[in-house]
């Protein structure tokens, strides 16, 4: 692979046919990568780095601790980094840039960097970390060397539309019982982008198809809206269930979702609906968690092999 080019990670789908489910599943992955890839890897100088918007909240903060605790112990000689691209993020917690974490990456010695973002569809934040790692693989250092022999890029949970089918599967033993009432709707909640609404759109027809009219995507900025979602619940539904759909429950989940004035939650009981919101983000579900470790495990693959 050409130093100077930023790969999206990954040709295969992470579908049912590559998730493995059921207890201890998560586990069995993990150890596959550990007993495989990993052991060449440890003598490749691999760092991967998690690049997420961010969060000022602190509960939503110890899930993304945590889950870096666990990379760290599972992904053993694989260096691991994170960021929070938000510049308000970090002025709030005093934490460091892309730019700075970057630099610690090459001083560390690692020659090679995988850039998983926590993104859920490929909106404005995942294309300006694409944009800020495709600029690093043009710089060279003073030997005239590029600062990183290779450099690739994992997709968004919602990036393809196999990525889209996946996450419906992963979704349907979850939705399944709250769906057992033919009243009850399923209402996911993003954050919004002008360049992921059409992920947004394509990933709401799915849940229509997999669960019901009774189900579908909001966005707390643009669209889909609340507005053209209404309609399809005023004709059987009368309790709507919001469930966000986001890494990260922090400042929009509390203001703009569940107790804000003017929250989808007050617009819905206005409505007449009765509503409840689910108060966890996507990294507190071990069936997501599961399956970032899969987009983790192919992207050390291509990093190890450099196809």
């Amino acid at each position: 692979m050409p130093p100077e080019k930023v790969r999206e990670g990954g040709p295969s789908r992470l579908g049912p046919s590559s998730q493995e489910t059921g207890p201890g599943s998560g586990a069995r992955s993990l150890r596959r990568t550990e007993n495989g890839v990993l052991l060449f890897l440890r003598t490749m100088r691999t760092a991967i780095l998690f690049a997420a918007f961010g969060t000022t909240q602190p509960e939503p903060l110890e899930d993304f601790e945590d889950f870096l605790k666990r990379a760290q112990e599972v992904l053993r000689g694989v260096g691991v980094f994170s960021s929070f691209v938000s510049p308000t993020v970090q002025r709030h917690h005093g934490m460091e840039g892309l730019l700075t974490t970057f630099g610690r990456i090459h001083d560390a010695g690692y020659t090679r960097v995988v850039v998983q973002p926590l993104s859920v569809v490929p909106g404005a934040v995942y294309t300006s970390v694409l944009k800020f790692c495709t600029t690093l693989t043009a710089l060279r250092d003073i030997r005239g060397n590029p600062l990183f022999a290779a450099m690739l890029f994992g997709r968004a949970l919602l990036g393809t539309s196999e990525d889209q089918k996946a996450v419906v599967t992963t979704l349907t033993p979850l939705v399944t019982p709250y769906l057992k009432d033919q009243g009850t709707a399923i209402v996911f909640v993003g954050h919004g982008s002008r360049e992921g609404e059409a992920a947004y759109r394509e990933f709401d027809g799915l849940l229509i198809r997999a669960f019901g009219p009774q189900s579908g995507v909001v966005v707390l900025e643009g669209n889909p809206s609340l507005a053209e979602l209404l309609p399809r619940l005023k004709k059987s539904v009368q309790r709507v269930i919001l469930w966000p759909l986001m890494f990260f429950v922090g400042h929009h989940f509390k203001n703009d979702i569940a107790e804000g004035r003017g929250s989808l939650r007050e617009r819905l009981e206005e409505e007449g609906f009765t509503v409840e919101v689910l108060p966890r983000g996507l990294l507190q579900e071990e069936a997501f968690v599961r399956m970032l470790w899969e987009r983790v495990e192919e992207l050390l693959t291509y990093a190890g092999t450099g196809h």
